[in-house]
């Protein structure tokens, strides 16, 4: 009884939510247009468009059942189970990098108006 009373009190308040899916497929799509755009960025990041969307969608399951972003071992063991490839964490850290470098170039900026 006490034991549980101490795991009640220390159990996050965090109530996992659903994922926007209308929010996901707007950025998907804001991803796609910005990835057609000529420059040194997108050229970059082109190659790994399908892993970046995956990499997106995961970020977001993972932020809306625990209420915080995944580490680095997370988003690894969790695009490996999604793209049944083994993932290091040094993949994840890589992949964690994308999000926030197509975060910092705005390209889920402008949805930030749009969606709330």
């Amino acid at each position: 009884m006490r034991v549980e009373r101490h795991r009640a009190a220390l159990k996050s308040i965090w109530t996992p939510q659903p994922v926007d899916l209308d929010r996901l497929r707007c950025e998907m799509q804001a991803l796609r247009l910005w990835l057609a755009q000529d420059g040194r960025p997108q050229r970059k990041l082109r190659k790994r468009a399908k892993e970046i969307g995956a990499a997106r969608a995961l970020y977001a399951a993972h932020l809306a059942e625990t209420g915080k972003a995944p580490t680095h071992r997370e988003m690894a063991e969790a695009m490996a189970a999604r793209t049944g490839k083994p993932w290091t964490v040094r993949q994840g850290q890589t992949a964690l990098e994308w999000l926030k470098a197509l975060e910092e170039a705005g390209v889920w900026g402008a949805l930030q108006d749009f969606t709330g």
